[in-house]
Order: structure tokens, then sequence, then C-alpha cells
């Protein structure tokens, strides 16, 4: 008998295929939360809708264990260093930057996770290409 109920609101437009609620805005079907009677993908935090913004949106914020990174700035690498890549470089003009983060564990030492970062050219934009 759900089953009926649910291909019964299916085909009256008010429910999808699986019995979720949804309602229509500028003709596209957004579902509707049943515990908060609002729209998952309507309004939102987010300026595209996307509702893990509306959920978790204060977890998305950048926090104090954040890494945070200076720009990219040329160096000449005249000591043996080895890059993101995993190859050692020397004697050859390459990238660096410094990694911090604010805040360790207090199971670490402070500043145990500020390091700084070497590259080449080739790595940086394949880095910045991959990255979503």
């Amino acid at each position: 008998m759900e089953n009926f109920k649910n291909f019964l609101t299916h085909l009256l437009g008010k429910t999808d295929k699986h019995g979720n609620p949804y309602t229509k805005i500028d003709g596209k079907k957004y579902l509707i939360n049943p515990t908060k009677n609002i729209t998952m993908y309507g309004i939102s935090a987010a300026p595209d809708g996307h509702p893990a913004y509306t959920r978790y949106g204060k977890y998305m914020k950048p926090q104090p264990t954040d890494a945070t990174y200076t720009p990219w700035e040329i160096w000449f690498a005249w000591k043996p260093v080895t890059t993101l890549g995993g190859d050692k470089v020397w004697f050859k003009t390459i990238y660096k930057r410094q990694r911090t983060v604010k805040w360790t564990p207090p199971q670490f030492p402070p500043n145990a996770f500020d390091t700084t970062q070497y590259a080449t050219w080739d790595q940086i934009v394949e880095r910045e290409l991959t990255r979503s």
C-alpha cells in the first residue's frame, strides 16, 4: 500500500519517485527537509545553494589547524633540496614558500608542522591545474 501511495503522490507531482517531497522554484525541483520544512537546495549560505554549506557550513570555515602558505618566490637552490614531487634539485633556480600552522596539538612540539616547501615551475603549474 505504501508503494501505491508513493506512486500516486509522484503522479500528482508532489514527490519524487522515491516518495521524497519537493517544491518547484523557477521550474526546478528542490527536495524539502521534512524536519525543518525548508528546501535543502533553495536557501543556503553558499552562493550556489549546495546543501553541504547549509548542513556543515560552520565546519567549513577556516580553522586554526589549517595551514597557511606564503606566496611562491624565486629561489636559487645552492644546496640540495627535495621538491614537492620528490626530486632532488640543486644549483638550479626553483620556487619556495613557507607553510605554517597556527595551532598544533599538545602532543607535538610547537611549530612541528611549519615547513619550507620547494617546487619547480612545472610542479606548481601541475598542482594548480589538477586542484579542483
